[in-house]
């Protein structure tokens, strides 16, 4: 069975301006998460330089939150959840962040403001 959508001209464009701009946007998304866990990483090196460990940051997404993740001494643990907004929230645990309120946003934050305990 094959099932046939027919639109015209103008709800296909309204629906591929929509999808352009929802890829835009997941993928401005990824940037700045990915930017943040470089900053995360400089961080850790610029206070640890000497150290002989290797240190890596990833992230797994999960329902409604990316879990940012540190690797350090063969142990991971997890530093913060970052929402679909750009949220930063702390970790309450290795499941869930703490909701009390937001510690920043991955698309305002500075380089400067990144510490090795979060922000």
């Amino acid at each position: 069975m094959m099932i046939k959508f027919y639109f015209n001209n103008k709800q296909t464009k309204q629906i591929m301006e929509h999808l352009k701009q929802t890829i835009n946007k997941q993928k401005n998304f990824l940037e700045s998460l990915n930017q943040f866990i470089l900053n995360i990483e400089a961080d850790h090196k610029k206070h640890w330089a000497n150290s002989i460990h290797e240190f890596k940051v990833s992230y797994s997404k999960g329902g409604k939150y990316y879990r940012i993740i540190k690797e350090y001494c063969g142990q991971k643990s997890v530093h913060s959840f970052v929402d679909e907004n750009g949220n930063i929230w702390k970790a309450a645990g290795w499941k869930a962040p703490a909701k009390n309120f937001a510690r920043g946003n991955i698309f305002a934050i500075k380089p400067e403001q990144v510490c090795q305990y979060g922000f």
